[in-house]
């Protein structure tokens, strides 16, 4: 079926192109790590901190 072959698509592009790094935030001690990271753009931030510190 041709859904299945886009699926597979996706699939295989996720694991040979991309990586994913994970983040944990505890709610009793980081919320307002978390509060903040929930009213931007996460992964395009990390990304452009990540930058920052690499042109230094």
């Amino acid at each position: 079926m041709e859904e299945d072959k886009i699926a597979e698509s996706k699939k295989r592009y996720e694991k040979e192109k991309r990586a994913h790094r994970g983040v944990s935030f505890n709610r009793d001690t980081e919320q307002e790590l978390l509060d903040f990271v929930d009213k931007v753009n996460f992964s395009q931030w990390v990304k452009e901190q990540i930058r920052k510190e690499l042109l230094k």
